[in-house]
């Protein structure tokens, strides 16, 4: 039984790591509205995949950004893209290349 979320959003603070997803979560015969957080450096991952189930947009261009004293935070609505839609499991391979210096 796979596991998969209908993204509704998409949101990154510029002083913050994190990404946060919202959507409609769908496991097995349950749906509710939840989120997902990932890390910064994965967010070029999050873009590719949805720009490869909506190749007619140009996703990175539908981003919004609000200025506000502490930072900017910009935001991706997703509601009007064909597929919105991803795998849970692709979401928990989206884990960031770690470098390893000697």
């Amino acid at each position: 039984m796979e596991n998969y979320m209908e993204i509704k959003q998409v949101k990154i603070a510029s002083c913050e790591q994190e990404v946060i997803i919202l959507g409609q979560l769908t496991a097995g015969n349950f749906n509710y509205q939840s989120s997902v957080v990932i890390n910064v450096g994965d967010l070029n991952r999050l873009i590719n995949h949805l720009q490869k189930l909506n190749p007619n947009h140009e996703i990175s261009a539908m981003f919004t950004s609000n200025v506000f004293p502490d930072g900017t935070e910009y935001e991706l609505n997703t509601t009007s893209l064909e597929r919105n839609t991803i795998s849970l499991f692709d979401i928990a391979n989206f884990s960031s290349v770690r470098k390893i210096c000697a």
